[in-house]
């Protein structure tokens, strides 16, 4: 029971951090710096209500939480009356096949005396009158020693039709409990966003967007400026991207999977690369040509994501981002220009090294892609797409030795 109690508070607290993200600033196509400015102001406003529902929030949070643990209690409590009910009837059934062996020795007595008669014969088998009456009173307590066994015979077995009657009827009290059960955990997670490899909270949406906001100022932008020609035009062309490692092995890709995180099963869609490595260091290098658009660095690194390097690329007059999740270290800077052969960090995520990144079960580099200049980390996220589609990376569950063999 207190492993159960420890692993809801767990999930209770990890429930609660991800609350925030309740409120959202999807789906905002910026065009201008003026619309950046905007969604800052909107993303502020919508932290100021999130923090001033926050108390509220945990009030309901702690409401559930004892719903869902006086819950368990009742369970456990009900598995221990079951375990006792099943005691008591393997003891009846013990009971009930001595008496009715005690029954049967005493029945093979009385048939082999000829039934009844044995009685009278024994009676009128008496010397003189006290052995009659002696005799008399003999065979009235064996007659009703016969009955009473028979009596105690029938009672146990009605007492055992009852003990497992009300065994069946707690056995559906616990399946009843464990419905409601399911009706609190998901009441609980109702209204919270798939698990994904990064997905901020509102607070580290509105420090992204107003670096973001601020990258393209210090570019030179205007408020007023379409920023698909503002932004676009500080960008070094080039004709393709490459893998961002030199080795390593694809342990998941785009697309459907579950998977184990901190105990609990995991089902998303996943929207990029994982690519796994061993090393303290392991160098990634940007993708192709670019400029860094965007960083999460330490300490303000997503707690669902770690420490994140965005690069904006100009491939063949098309524009791209590309999103390197789970960084130990970042080793650029907002605004560089890069190419294909700079390291712009070295791969982290692990658990026991990372321990603020709770969207990770081992060191890898989340890889992803996504159309156009970076704006915002809602923009970048819904115009994501399939990075094999891209860069050549082999199939899933396979390793690649270098950054430009054809698979």
């Amino acid at each position: 029971m207190k492993t159960l109690k420890k692993g809801l508070s767990i999930f209770i607290i990890s429930i609660f951090s991800m609350a925030i993200f309740l409120v959202s600033v999807e789906n905002v196509q910026a065009k201008t710096l003026r619309d950046i400015k905007n969604a800052v102001e909107e993303a502020e406003r919508n932290l100021k209500n999130n923090r001033n529902k926050q108390a509220e929030t945990e009030q309901e949070m702690k409401n559930v939480k004892n719903t869902v643990y006086n819950t368990l209690v009742e369970v456990d409590g009900i598995l221990k009356k079951i375990e006792a009910l099943n005691k008591e009837i393997a003891e009846y059934d013990k009971e009930i096949i001595a008496k009715k062996e005690e029954i049967k020795r005493l029945m093979n007595f009385v048939q082999k005396t000829k039934g009844n008669n044995a009685y009278l014969e024994y009676i009128f088998g008496a010397e003189n009158f006290s052995d009659l009456i002696y005799r008399i009173a003999v065979a009235e307590q064996l007659s009703k020693y016969n009955d009473s066994l028979i009596d105690k015979y029938n009672q146990m077995i009605d007492d055992n039709n009852k003990a497992k009657a009300d065994l069946e009827k707690r056995q559906q009290d616990l399946i009843n409990k464990r419905g409601e059960l399911e009706k609190e955990y998901s009441k609980l997670s109702a209204g919270l966003r798939e698990i994904e490899d990064a997905e901020p909270t509102l607070e580290e949406e509105v420090k992204l967007q107003k670096q973001t906001y601020q990258f393209y100022v210090d570019l030179g932008c205007k408020l007023d400026d379409d920023l698909d020609v503002c932004g676009q035009k500080l960008l070094p062309p080039s004709t393709a991207l490459y893998r961002p490692l030199e080795t390593a092995y694809i342990s998941y890709g785009w697309g459907n999977r579950c998977y184990w995180l901190r105990g609990q099963k995991v089902c998303d869609f996943h929207k990029g690369m994982d690519l796994s490595q061993y090393g303290s260091a392991v160098p990634i290098y940007s993708a192709g040509s670019g400029r860094v658009v965007g960083i999460i660095k330490s300490p303000n690194h997503w707690s669902c994501g770690g420490q994140v390097v965005f690069i904006s690329h100009n491939i063949k007059g098309k524009y791209y981002t590309s999103i390197y999740m789970h960084l130990r270290k970042i080793l650029v800077e907002k605004g560089q220009i890069v190419d294909k052969n700079t390291v712009i960090g070295y791969m982290g995520g692990n658990p026991s090294i990372e321990t603020y990144d709770r969207c990770t079960n081992g060191q890898h580099l989340h890889f992803g892609l996504s159309e156009g200049m970076f704006t915002t980390w809602a923009k970048a996220k819904a115009s994501q797409f399939n990075p094999a589609t891209m860069v050549n990376f082999p199939k899933v569950g396979t390793r690649f030795k270098d950054r430009i063999t054809k698979y």
